[in-house]
C-alpha cells in the first residue's frame, strides 16, 4: 500500500473510522511487531506492546504530521518507544520489586542469592563494558541515574534524538550481550 493509501486511512482514522483502523491496522501489523522485536525479545511482551501501539494510533492518529516522516516511519517511531518504554517500566519495577520484598520481610539474601546477585550484577557490568563510550555515558544517566532524554541530551550537550539514539543503541546492544550469555 502506496504511503499516501496509508495517510488517507490515517485520516479517516483521526476521524473515527474504526473500519479504516481495521485496515490500517492490518497493513501495518507486521511493521509494529518488527519495530517492536527489534528491542524487545519476548515474543509474548512484544505483542502486548503491538497492541498498546494499536491503542495509541487509534487515540493519536490527528498527532499524524505528513511533511515530518512517512506513516511507516511515524509508526515504526511509536513502536520502538514504547519498546523501550517497556523495559524501562521493566527494569524499575524488578529492581523496587525486589528490594521492597527484601525490606518488608526483614530478607537478607542467603549465600545463593548472593552469588547469583553478584553473576547478574557482573553480567550488566559486562554488557555496559561492551558499549562504546557515548552509548554508556547515555546509558548510565538515563538508567542509572534517572534522567529524562531531555536531560541526558542537555547533559551531553547534544540533540534529544541524538540521546534517545545513543540509549537504543546501547540498549539493544546490552540485551544482545545478555542474550548470547543466557541472562534473558
Amino acid at each position: 500500500m502506496s504511503d499516501k493509501q496509508l495517510e488517507s486511512l490515517l485520516v479517516r482514522v483521526s476521524d473515527g473510522d474504526a473500519g479504516a483502523f481495521e485496515r490500517l491496522y492490518s497493513v501495518i501489523a507486521d511493521t509494529v511487531v518488527a519495530s517492536v522485536r527489534a528491542v524487545v525479545s519476548d515474543p509474548d511482551q512484544a505483542q502486548d506492546i503491538a497492541q498498546e501501539v494499536a491503542l495509541q494510533l487509534w487515540r493519536n492518529a490527528h498527532r499524524y504530521d505528513p511533511s515530518r516522516s512517512s506513516v511507516l516511519s511515524w509508526v515504526k517511531l511509536i513502536a520502538h518507544h514504547r519498546a523501550v518504554d517497556q523495559i524501562r517500566t521493566n527494569l524499575i519495577r524488578s529492581t523496587s520489586e525486589t528490594a521492597v520484598a527484601h525490606r518488608a520481610t526483614g530478607h537478607e539474601a542467603g549465600p545463593v542469592e548472593q552469588v547469583q546477585i553478584r553473576f547478574e550484577h557482573q553480567a550488566v557490568r559486562d554488557a555496559l563494558s561492551g558499549l562504546t563510550r557515548i552509548q554508556h555515558e547515555a546509558v548510565v544517566l538515563a538508567y542509572f541515574g534517572g534522567h529524562t532524554y531531555r536531560q541526558v541530551a542537555d547533559l551531553l550537550n547534544v540533540p534529544e534524538s541524538t540521546a534517545k539514539t545513543r540509549i537504543r543503541d546501547g540498549l539493544i546492544r546490552i540485551r544482545q550481550h545478555l542474550v548470547e550469555s543466557n541472562w534473558t
